[in-house]
Parts: C-alpha cells; sequence; structure tokens
C-alpha cells in the first residue's frame, strides 16, 4: 500500500510543472495525498461523466439482479429439478413458438395471459422453472409469479435456445 501512495505521491509531484494539481517542492504528505486522489478522482468524473454515469447504470443492472433472485438455472440443473422435486415448467413463449418444440410436460402460458393462468400453476410451493425463447421475458414473469406467493419461481438461463444446445430434447 505504502508503494502505491509513494508511485503515486511521485505522479502527482510530476504534474506540478505542467501547471495541474497543487504546487509543492518535494513530496506530498500523506495528509495531502489523500486530498490529492479526492481531486483527481473528482477531476476525473467531471472530464468522463457519460463512461461514469454508464459504469454506474450498468453496475446498478447487476446488482438489481442479484437481488432479485430470478436465480437462473442451466439446463442440467433444470433436468435435475424436474426429475428430483417434480418441478412444473412453464413456457412463457407465444402459443406458435410452444408448438414448434418445447420441453416436455411444459405448461404453455404466454406472458400476456399469466394473470388468467394463475388457478392452473396449482400449488404456490411447487418449484417452478420459468422459459421463454432466450431466458429475458421469463425474469419479469419470475418477478411477477414471486409477488403471487410463488416462491420456488426460477428461470431457465438462456431460455429455449440453451435447453436446445445442451441437447436435450423438445416435443412438438
Amino acid at each position: 500500500m505504502d508503494e502505491c501512495l509513494g508511485a503515486l505521491a511521485a505522479r502527482l509531484n510530476r504534474h506540478v510543472s505542467s501547471g495541474r494539481g497543487v504546487y509543492h517542492t518535494g513530496p506530498i504528505p500523506p495528509s495531502n495525498l489523500h486530498a490529492e486522489i479526492m481531486e483527481q478522482l473528482s477531476e476525473f468524473v467531471i472530464n468522463h461523466w457519460i463512461l461514469v454515469t454508464a459504469f454506474c447504470g450498468v453496475l446498478g443492472l447487476l446488482i438489481a439482479n442479484l437481488l432479485s433472485g430470478a436465480g437462473g438455472l442451466t439446463p442440467l440443473q433444470a433436468v435435475e429439478l424436474i426429475n428430483r422435486e417434480d418441478a412444473l415448467v412453464l413456457d412463457v413463449r407465444t402459443t406458435g413458438d410452444f408448438e414448434a418444440g418445447h420441453i416436455t410436460n411444459a405448461l404453455n402460458v404466454p406472458v400476456a395471459d399469466l394473470e388468467g393462468a394463475r388457478d392452473k400453476l396449482g400449488d404456490t410451493e411447487r418449484p417452478l422453472i420459468v422459459c421463454c425463447a432466450s431466458g429475458t421475458t421469463a425474469v419479469g414473469a419470475v418477478r411477477r409469479l414471486r409477488g403471487w406467493g410463488f416462491s420456488g419461481a426460477r428461470t431457465l438461463s438462456g431460455g429455449i435456445n440453451a435447453w436446445r444446445s445442451a441437447n436435450l430434447p423438445l416435443t412438438k
């Protein structure tokens, strides 16, 4: 840590001749070093505000995704959950996509019809695996299902595309 601070202090002292930073004749005292670091950080944020905003946005989305607990399953984890805990597979794609190929014994309820199909889903304690084409639409469906009390609702990461890529069977 001291080596890093020493290297930073030496670098900051070189900026004296360029007219940037605080003018010093010798090494920056440790008490001023932290202030100088904060000043440079502030300057960076001001000069690169678009980059900082984008970083904060992406970071916020990642944290929201982690906190949402949508809990994506890999296709192999989904098979294990189906076999061991009799999980219900809920396919939220359109009927046409569902008929083109779906996971065996899956229940098709398009996202638009999810509210009206609450009774079809049965026990709120039964594990639910929600899938769509790529895994993105299922996240919103899982949030709604959890709001209705289906605490075991999880997404299939990558959706049917990931299932197909894992060479797992689809039925028509």
